[in-house]
């Protein structure tokens, strides 16, 4: 349980099913604004390739894939939830930004997706991550600094406090604990190098705080992101929330330039194949 509050988002197992396949993203530069979603029990490249057919001057390009136990059921969960961004009825085209797609992607596929070859199917992306401050104690000064992957509702639901107070109870069992939010903060389009860096942060920061301001905290039987204030002004959690979160916020900004130059890479190589294709094609009528 303490693994689900640390680090939720890694992925779970799943069993396999005659579904078993993998559900896309595919963009085209030809497409401005439009991604297609759909899914296929083939290889989500292979699929891109057939796609790119000569209806279509550019190449279909996989901006994100994941292997899921039930594709057809994943695929009509994302269809569902952009069906108001859905550019035709008959068609698995939406007006949706890619990075938005996969987020959602990845939060609908996450208790679906399947082992490669005997180890997890490795994401490159986290999706849209929560940086939260929450006390879990109505008696006593005891606080949390974590990151969830999912969106700031959920840290307000039945769940998620059960999940809190589960955690604490593992410290002390014979104290009562809750779980009430303090204040948090969304990041969209995070992937897991932004995110393994993010906490990162987070952890130093505690340790020197605690180690510099040693008379503040118990330090017994909590983990190192949870702040148990021996006395303490309410305001004093969140200034060390916002001190962090300024440490966080830029890798954010570098997770999401990272996205673009990919897509942008993408753009690139389409406009030089076509330009090669051009040069080629005058090339044949000069002889």
């Amino acid at each position: 349980m303490i693994l689900l509050l640390i680090y939720a988002y890694e992925s779970k197992g799943a069993v396999m099913n005659g579904n078993e396949g993998s559900v896309y993203i595919l963009v085209n530069s030809s497409h401005p604004g439009l991604i297609k979603i759909g899914r296929t029990a083939k290889s989500p490249i292979a699929r891109a390739q057939e796609l790119s057919g000569t209806g279509t001057p550019t190449r279909f390009v996989v901006a994100y894939s994941v292997l899921v136990n039930d594709c057809v059921e994943v695929e009509s969960s994302m269809h569902t939830f952009f069906a108001n961004q859905r550019h035709t009825d008959d068609r698995e085209f939406f007006e949706v930004e890619s990075a938005v797609a996969i987020d959602k992607l990845l939060e609908i596929s996450r208790d679906k997706r399947l082992t490669v070859a005997g180890s997890w199917q490795v994401d490159a992306w986290a999706g849209s991550v929560t940086y939260y401050c929450i006390k879990v104690s109505a008696s006593k000064n005891i606080y949390r600094i974590g990151i969830i992957n999912k969106s700031p509702i959920y840290l307000s639901e039945e769940n998620f406090k059960s999940a809190v107070i589960d955690v604490y109870n593992t410290f002390d069992p014979n104290f009562f604990y809750e779980c009430d939010v303090v204040c948090y903060k969304e990041f969209s389009s995070v992937d897991n190098e932004a995110l393994d860096g993010m906490l990162k942060v987070i952890d130093h920061n505690l340790v020197m705080l605690k180690n510099e301001q040693n008379t503040l905290f118990n330090n017994e039987k909590y983990d190192l992101r949870t702040l148990h204030y021996k006395s303490m002004m309410k305001p004093y959690p969140e200034a060390i929330f916002r001190n962090i979160l300024t440490l966080l916020e830029p890798f954010s900004r570098a997770s999401s330039l990272r996205f673009e130059k990919r897509i942008g890479l993408v753009k690139e190589e389409e406009r030089k194949r076509l330009f090669e294709g051009s040069l080629s094609k005058v090339d044949r009528l000069l002889k």
